[in-house]
């Protein structure tokens, strides 16, 4: 039979259809105009339109039985050409859907029995339309040409829901899935879940994803075209990225089971692939968490039973996160690889036992002080590692022949190449670690800041920035009313985007305190970390930094640094207490000599003679002799410089010195024995503590004059001046 339907038209069933075809003699429901089924009805040969008719529509009560059918040309207005609604029941076999302006077939609830399989949807806008509480999962049927295979309408799952198609097509999440208590939804192995932009599956209820070795599940970005194919047809034009969708999370008493499961690019808003929190009971077995813009698995005031076996953690942020207080956690077997901040991160109080797992390295994974030579993915504390896989293969008399210093001479040099990147520094009682090249923009932000928050002091603010403002990462040390805090707390939660990443309890100078952090995505991360408690006067010891996206994670791992070293001064911390001690030792001093010119310098210095002199080495009226300074050459925080100059060129540069910075002190002085103009300025703007500009008033026979100069960076003066005194008393000519 062919029926073919004019234009508009629709077949509303509120009673029984049954199509019955067989394989050879299959019925026809298509265009008028189609002259394929059934010839053409004039002289003229024609085809059908997608959308010349409008569906097979069967409602309220209605029924259906379609076997061996064609339906083609439909899906005007009614978004499906064929349509399942009310609580009728539908069955659909060997058919084939095509060419519809919509979805070939579109399943809504309340139908009391839907059977469907090996059909065929070929050249629709959208394969198949799943309406929320409506069950599809057809391993039978085939896609092709469609513009989307299966599409699954957002909403509440309140009862029992399988999904699932065979693992060549993908099943997509056009918005949030909620799976309310009570009800389950059940993914059949192979089914490949692809989510659109920010959405996400919140269980409430239960949720069953079991694959296979053979028939993984797959939840993933849209744009992954290694599952499922190429679900969004733009060929290799786009690609999945971390951050596309948001998270499977598993709340209050819901609970889920993952087996053979692929979750992939996750973390939008959640931060996490999988969130965990509440009573209900979480199995992640034999499954791959990969790529996510935050923690694969992340646990938040958990209370149920997890149970994590067998599983891999690789390129996320973190492998597995813990914070505020969780159930006790063991991870059995599991695998931590590329992940960029910690394989495994506690901020909570409950220990995690992760022994028997692999790292990334046969060395184990790595710890500051319980592991310091593993290089596989980091542990933070409170996580039990030892033993690894693969420790029982290292040759740990090797290993610990290379690390083992030779003599006394050279541990010490160790200790002070370690050091030499940070440095103490003090705020009125208060003391901190900072790295060594960073700058105080404390009085800068004084000005900037306490006008405007009365109460407020500013105790330190320093800045990997050149200056004030910079996007670079800072920190800083505030004495803060409790009402500042609050304003701050409630800004960063109403910026746009701004997701809490962590909200925890922690000590400060051995007190109660509470250690937020926030992340625009994209943008950066803030940090905030305060004494619960106002003193008796009302305020609070607050810390708080900044870190563009960009220069994470490694800005995290310097904040983390500073902040645990924050301390009394009196009561130093162990970062404090050590840098201190080797900051304290005296450092070796030695002659250095050039041009006849003897000088004594720190042994750690560095010459940086010749990079200087390829800068300055078309100047006429210059002679470079000697360029030194602490650090290498860019980086310095304290520079000597002897050149040779001519009488024009000095005061040419001393009247640019005296107009570009504050003069401190203009005077003569004595230089290598002899009589000499001295200029002592400073300028924070161009982050220089101090510059000392110094030139013999005779010159020799070749009409140069012999001039110094020592540069200082900001903040650096106080313990840079007794190693410039030495130098300057040193220099002299050799003989």
């Amino acid at each position: 039979t062919v029926l073919r339907l004019t234009q508009y038209r629709r077949i509303t069933v509120n009673g029984y259809l049954k199509v019955q075809g067989t394989e050879g003699f299959p019925v026809y429901i298509t265009d008028i105009r189609d002259d394929s089924a059934g010839g053409s009805l004039d002289s003229e040969t024609s085809t059908g339109e997608p959308g010349w008719w409008r569906s097979i529509y069967i409602q309220n009560e209605g029924s259906a039985d379609l076997e061996w059918c064609v339906i083609s040309y439909g899906g005007r207005s009614d978004g499906a050409a064929l349509t399942k609604t009310g609580s009728g029941y539908l069955k659909l076999v060997n058919s084939v859907i095509k060419n519809s302006q919509s979805a070939g077939l579109r399943i809504l609830e309340g139908y009391s029995r839907f059977e469907y399989g090996n059909n065929w949807f070929v050249g629709n806008s959208i394969g198949v339309r799943v309406g929320i509480n409506a069950s599809f999962a057809d391993l039978s049927s085939s896609f092709e040409q469609n513009g989307s295979d299966i599409l699954i309408d957002g909403g509440t799952i309140n009862t029992a829901v399988r999904w699932g198609a065979h693992s060549d097509y993908s099943m997509i999440v056009t918005g949030d899935i909620t799976v309310s208590a009570g009800a389950t939804l059940e993914i059949l192995p192979g089914t490949v879940v692809k989510f659109s932009q920010y959405r996400g599956i919140v269980v409430s209820g239960h949720l069953s994803a079991l694959g296979e070795q053979q028939e993984q599940i797959y939840f993933t970005d849209l744009r992954d075209d290694t599952a499922g194919g190429d679900t969004n047809s733009d060929s290799y034009s786009s690609a999945p990225g971390p951050g596309w969708w948001r998270s499977i999370s598993v709340q209050d008493s819901g609970s889920a089971e993952l087996q053979w499961c692929n979750v992939l690019y996750a973390g939008y808003g959640d931060r996490a692939g999988v969130l965990k929190t509440g009573d209900g009971t979480l199995s992640l077995r034999d499954s791959r968490i990969s790529g996510i813009a935050g923690d694969g698995l992340h646990l938040r005031n958990n209370t149920g039973t997890i149970e994590v076996i067998r599983s891999s953690f690789d390129a996320n942020a973190n492998g597995v996160a813990l914070t505020q207080e969780n159930r006790a956690i063991t991870l059995e077997e599991c695998v931590f690889e590329g992940n960029s901040e910690f394989g495994v991160r506690n901020d909570s109080s409950t220990e995690i036992v992760a022994a028997g797992c692999w790292w990334g390295d046969i060395t184990g994974p790595h710890h500051i002080s319980m592991n310091p030579r593993g290089e596989g993915d980091a542990v933070s504390d409170r996580v039990v590692f030892d033993p690894w896989i693969g420790k029982d293969e290292i040759d740990w008399e090797s290993i610990l022949e290379e690390y083992e210093p030779d003599d006394e001479e050279k541990f010490t040099e160790e200790a002070q190449e370690e050091v030499s990147d940070w440095r103490v520094v003090s705020v009125q009682e208060y003391c901190l670690v900072i790295p060594v090249h960073w700058n105080d923009f404390t009085e800068e932000d004084r000005e900037e800041i306490e006008p405007y928050h009365p109460g407020l002091g500013v105790l330190g603010t320093w800045s990997a920035g050149s200056r004030y403002g910079q996007n670079a990462t800072t920190a800083a040390v505030y004495y803060a009313p409790t009402d500042f805090i609050e304003d701050l707390i409630d800004d960063f939660r109403g910026t746009p985007e701004m997701q809490t990443v962590r909200h925890i309890e922690t000590m400060l100078l051995g007190k109660r305190a509470i250690f937020y952090v926030f992340e625009q995505p994209g943008f950066a991360r803030a940090y905030v970390s305060f004494i619960s408690s106002p003193d008796e006067q009302g305020k609070h010891i607050l810390l708080l930094a900044i870190a563009p996206f960009e220069e994470l994670p490694g800005a995290e791992e310097i904040l983390d640094t500073m902040f645990t070293s924050f301390c009394l001064c009196d009561d130093p911390s162990s970062a404090v207490s050590e840098l201190s001690e080797i900051h304290r030792r005296p450092a070796d001093w030695y002659w250095y000599s050039s041009d006849g010119l003897c000088v004594e310098i720190p042994g750690n210095w560095y010459d940086n003679t010749e990079f200087e002199q390829y800068y300055i080495q078309d100047e006429p009226d210059v002679e470079l002799i000697a360029f030194l300074g602490d650090r290498e050459y860019g980086d310095e925080n304290i520079q000597f410089v002897i050149w040779r100059v001519t009488p024009e060129e000095l005061n040419v540069t001393r009247e640019e010195l005296k107009e570009d910075m504050q003069v401190i002190e203009e005077s003569e002085a004595t230089v290598a024995e002899k009589t000499a103009y001295w200029l002592m300025l400073t300028e924070p703007d161009y982050n220089i503590d101090r510059i000392i500009f110094a030139h013999h008033y005779e010159t020799d026979s070749d009409g140069f004059a012999l001039t110094i100069g020592i540069f200082v960076k900001l903040g650096y003066w106080e313990e840079s001046e007794p190693v410039v005194q030495r130098i300057l008393e040193s220099l002299n000519y050799c003989d």
